[in-house]
């Protein structure tokens, strides 16, 4: 690879990878007040760049932009950014295949998890990991049975912590879950506490610590964001999703699975935010705060679960579906881009994936992506996508959803899976079951159930439940208990 030709967006990180006083400083470049006219005026410049122990390299090609620099050179690759004329937030590695659009795209079928992840890993391009910090993140968001789809395969967790181990690095695995579990409860749910204490690998509940505030130069709808500093401090970040889709994003992948690195109630955060003016219509402000997430926090690599997915009612309630594939790439979105289409979904047609490619310089197009191998049409297996309104799949439910986050809304889809027909005994006077929740809601019709606490200031209007979320359980007694003092 030439000067110039790893074509990636690293991104901005809070005091990760370097210490700023003892491994680099801005010493080995220009000072930031020097800097701060050369980014506004937008320029691009060559300077002598060195390596941490003074040694020089090679001249790194710079693009740079009013709050962001981004370097990109032969061998190693750095992101800085300014704020208040400082140098606070940069990104190291020693090699940078990371984020290259020369990296491929892996895609393994194997009908053994384990081994399919673990050759999934072996043939990417990933850097040495020896002495290097590894912090991998499954989707362990929820206190479910494994292998249900939910959440990701114990055993592909398992691959990845002998993979990197046996490149002698300290593996960690962390996670911050939904409101309402704790990380110690899913992890030992979902199969991976087992896995890591087999391997004496530390569990990380990402909460325990108090957030890092990063800022996002030029967000479309967020300026700043609370990250669970775990993530931050890491040398390596791999992100270890499941193959799902999702009500609110359509699919839920490596670059979703980063909302899971927010602090607490952060994620809760993204469903919540005002719409901006000028934000297209067509799209949801969660997509485009995905979009802005992405501008600040990429794994380093994602390995994406295949084994057994999750279609339908996704994230929480949909039907397993068995597929024995494993798709591994040093880009995040060139290998959601690839797991999309092996779920029959259009990249291109997946906001959150669309939005964030413009914000980095990654392609979600498959014609711009090299996959090993090179022909995926055998492996293709549509998944049923999960449907935009709850009361499209119950007839007898209306659902009134004005902007909830996830947990809500997977606790309301489970709730009618499981109870739908248990229901009915409370019912306004349309005989319909009127269900809300979201933090927007204006009108509801009286006798209306309200589900979380965002609903709470509509609860003189019908029967509210608290939680963030509430049990499904709990919902179901509440309702019908609730069933012959307000039946018609």
């Amino acid at each position: 690879m030439g000067i110039g030709l790893i074509n990636a967006h690293f991104r901005l990180v809070h005091g990760r990878g370097l210490d700023p006083c003892r491994n680099i400083t801005s010493s080995h470049f220009k000072t930031s007040a020097q800097w701060e006219p050369l980014l506004q005026s937008n320029s691009t410049i060559f300077f002598a760049l060195r390596q941490t122990c003074g040694k020089a390299r090679n001249q790194p090609f710079i693009k740079t932009h009013p709050t962001q620099v981004h370097i990109y050179c032969q061998v190693f690759s750095l992101h800085i950014s300014l704020l208040n004329d400082k140098i606070i937030i940069w990104r190291f590695l020693t090699q940078s295949p990371a984020m290259s659009q020369n990296s491929p795209v892996i895609v393994v079928s194997n009908t053994d998890a384990y081994a399919g992840a673990f050759k999934a890993l072996t043939q990417a391009d990933i850097p040495s990991m020896s002495g290097k910090n590894v912090l991998l993140k499954p989707n362990a968001g929820r206190a479910v049975d494994p292998l249900t789809g939910i959440t990701t395969n114990p055993e592909v967790v398992a691959a990845a912590i002998d993979f990197f181990q046996r490149q002698r690095a300290s593996v960690r695995i962390g996670e911050s879950p939904i409101m309402g579990v704790t990380a110690a409860e899913t992890f030992e749910a979902t199969g991976i506490a087992q896995i890591a204490r087999k391997r004496h690998v530390e569990l990380v509940d990402l909460d325990a610590r108090p957030a890092k505030i990063v800022p996002v130069p030029n967000g479309r709808v967020l300026s700043k964001l609370r990250i669970c500093p775990d993530v931050l401090e890491a040398d390596f970040l791999v992100s270890i999703p499941v193959m799902k889709t999702h009500m609110h994003t359509a699919v839920s992948l490596a670059l979703k699975n980063m909302k899971g690195c927010l602090r607490l109630k952060e994620k809760v955060r993204l469903h919540q935010i005002d719409r901006p003016a000028d934000l297209p219509p067509e799209l949801k402000t969660l997509d485009a705060a995905i979009a802005d997430l992405a501008s600040v926090l990429l794994p380093d690599f994602s390995l994406i679960d295949g084994s057994i997915g999750l279609e339908g009612l996704g994230p929480s309630a949909g039907s397993a579906k068995r597929l024995n594939l494993f798709v591994g790439a040093c880009d995040c979105l060139a290998a959601d881009a690839v797991a999309a289409h092996l779920m029959g979904f259009d990249p291109a047609k997946i906001p959150h994936l669309a939005l964030a490619a413009q914000t980095t310089s990654s392609s979600i197009d498959l014609a711009e992506i090299t996959t090993i191998p090179a022909d995926l049409s055998p492996l293709v297996n549509p998944f049923d996508p999960a449907p935009t309104e709850l009361s499209l799949e119950y007839p007898s439910i209306i659902v009134h959803d004005c902007d909830s986050c996830s947990a809500c809304l997977s606790t309301v889809a489970m709730l009618l899976k499981r109870y739908h027909s248990q229901l009915l005994d409370y019912a306004s006077p349309d005989r319909k079951l009127h269900i809300a929740l979201g933090k927007s809601l204006s009108d509801v019709p009286p006798g209306c159930v309200l589900i979380g606490n965002c609903t709470a200031t509509k609860k003189a209007q019908g029967l509210f439940i608290k939680g963030c979320p509430p049990v499904p359980s709990e919902i179901l007694q509440a309702i019908k208990n609730a069933g012959k003092k307000h039946r018609p």
